[in-house]
């Protein structure tokens, strides 16, 4: 009888009028605990009534999946996707400028009246539609990510990018962000932003985007990154499109610009570089001296290092903001950004420098990168006084066992797990417990919670391999030369080879010397040879 009751009735309907007859629960047919406890009849309930709106938030979402089942139909979120894409392209061209400021009104009496006016003048937004479609994209985006793309929801985007820039930045920045979490670690949407000329369309959007715009162009630089990280062909396109010169150009900063909002897009670059420099499959020596980019690491490098250091000295400040909590945070967290963009850089150089020799050479032996060492060294120096200054008790340099490498405490995506893994192989199922250090002993850091002291020791380490690097080819150099004067003085080919060096150094020597000399006893020079005319009169000439 029950099933010809409800035959041909709506479940969300029948579910709302239950809920609303039974919105006051009479609680008189089932007593409380307290009340039950007494009984002393045991064949009686004894489980209280609970509110829904009165559980946590566990068993509230508990009951609600056995109430209302689990998570929502796929096939219903992939409708409501496709519809609102359909939407979507119907109302595309309509985007219109948004209104930043209300409309002026009379002043009036009533000052409720005032603001509800105010209120409803801000709540009114010529794009609300477009918005609510990209944002039920969005949300269904999970899972469904062919829907969009066998949809054309891709290049839909993309045109909706293009039309909104610099008219109304939230539907632009929206359209991005869908892009970037749709095509994060997927090559299929990978492949298929390839087939639409992504990077082309991307790359126009940064050029075309203000340069103060700093909120999309951060956005548009993690979509590149996202859509060319592991995917030659993108990335191909992206070095075609002159991508390298807008690295080298965001890099070329100056200290009295450097903001916050422009620090969050510079870091957003810094990782692109990470990734070209540590895993891209086609980065080698020959390609990043034709792409020129290390010369605008290094100058970043340096300035960042000059920035950071004044940012964090007490000694910039002036007395009356040394004991302003807000204005200390703000720097601190400045700081912390930055060192954030040193880690990816420094740490691209790093993982470069590890690839193989002639990478390792590039970078400390090319004329023109010679001095990124230089730099670094120096800013090591800095990073560990300041720590020696302000957290003694913190031991920069940590001697591992074993051969493991070196654990970064703060940048933890950072650690070489692979390196780890392979050490590690004979040791059955036991696993290494990466929240302790290399050492079997553990080491006072301080205090753990200043998150900017433990990123300054990750950057000091990550120097100091580098620096070990450097020390191993020098002293692999030193060795090369005493293995060559050893060659000349003992074997027969190469006493032949100093001979002739030895006469070639003579006769350069003797060229040098015997170069014409202006002598006092030498006759005057002709100066008639040496004559010039330096002006000369038309009228003069005419009359002759």
């Amino acid at each position: 009888m029950a099933n010809d009751l409800t035959e041909g009735r709506d479940p969300a309907k029948l579910l709302r009028w239950i809920i609303n007859e039974t919105a006051t629960p009479n609680y008189n047919n089932n007593p409380q605990a307290t009340e039950s406890s007494n009984n002393n009849d045991e064949s009686k309930e004894n489980i209280p009534i609970t509110r829904l709106s009165d559980m946590g938030e566990e068993e509230k979402q508990k009951w609600t999946q056995i109430i209302l089942g689990q998570t929502p139909d796929i096939l219903n979120n992939r409708a409501s996707l496709q519809q609102a894409i359909e939407k979507l392209k119907e109302i595309k061209g309509n985007v219109k400028p948004s209104s930043t400021k209300p409309t002026k009104k009379e002043a009036t009496n009533d000052k409720n009246e005032e603001k509800q006016d105010k209120e409803d003048t801000e709540d009114k937004d010529p794009n609300e539609e477009i918005k609510i479609c990209i944002s039920i994209i969005h949300n269904l985006l999970d899972k469904n990510e062919a829907v969009l793309a066998k949809l054309n929801g891709i290049p839909l985007l993309f045109e909706l990018m293009q039309s909104s820039m610099d008219i109304d930045n939230e539907i632009c920045l929206d359209c991005c962000t869908i892009l970037h979490d749709a095509t994060q670690n997927n090559p299929m949407m990978q492949n298929h932003i390839y087939s639409h000329n992504g990077i082309p369309i991307t790359l126009k959007l940064l050029q075309s985007c203000k340069k103060t715009n700093y909120k999309i162009r951060a956005k548009l630089w993690a979509l590149i990154h996202v859509i060319s990280r592991e995917h030659n062909p993108n990335f191909n396109i992206f070095l075609a499109k002159s991508g390298h010169q807008e690295i080298n150009r965001i890099l070329r900063i100056e200290q009295s610009n450097i903001n916050d909002e422009l620090l969050k897009e510079i870091l957003r670059v810094a990782r692109l570089i990470n990734y070209m420099l540590g895993t891209w499959s086609d980065g080698n020596a020959k390609v990043f001296e034709i792409l020129n980019i290390l010369k605008s690491v290094n100058w970043v490098i340096y300035s960042l290092h000059s920035y950071v250091i004044r940012l964090v000295s007490a000694n910039n400040m002036s007395p009356e903001n040394q004991n302003n909590p807000i204005i200390i945070m703000n720097r601190m967290r400045t700081a912390q950004l930055i060192l954030d963009i040193l880690m990816e850089l420094i740490g691209g150089i790093r993982l470069f420098m590890k690839r193989d020799d002639k990478c390792k050479k590039f970078v400390i032996a090319n004329k023109n990168n010679k001095d990124i060492t230089q730099k670094l060294k120096q800013l090591q120096k800095d990073l560990g006084d300041y720590c020696s200054m302000h957290r003694p008790n913190l031991k920069l340099e940590e001697k591992t066992k074993n051969g493991k490498p070196y654990k970064f405490k703060y940048y933890t995506i950072h650690n070489d797990m692979d390196i780890d893994k392979e050490k590690d192989k004979g040791k059955g199922l036991q696993t290494i417990d990466e929240t302790k250090d290399n050492n079997d002993e553990e080491e006072d850091d301080g205090d753990n919670t200043d998150g900017i002291y433990l990123a300054m020791k990750d950057i000091w380490n990550t120097i100091n391999s580098i620096l070990r690097h450097v020390k191993r080819y020098e002293d692999h150099c030193e060795q090369q030369r005493k293995l060559r004067e050893i060659w000349k003085k003992t074997t027969k080919k190469g006493q032949i080879y100093a001979k002739k060096e030895k006469l070639r150094q003579q006769q350069k020597a003797s060229k040098l010397t015997s170069s014409p000399t202006p002598s006092s006893s030498s006759p005057p020079p002709n100066l008639n040879q040496y004559q010039m005319v330096l002006y000369r009169n038309k009228d003069n000439d005419n009359d002759n």
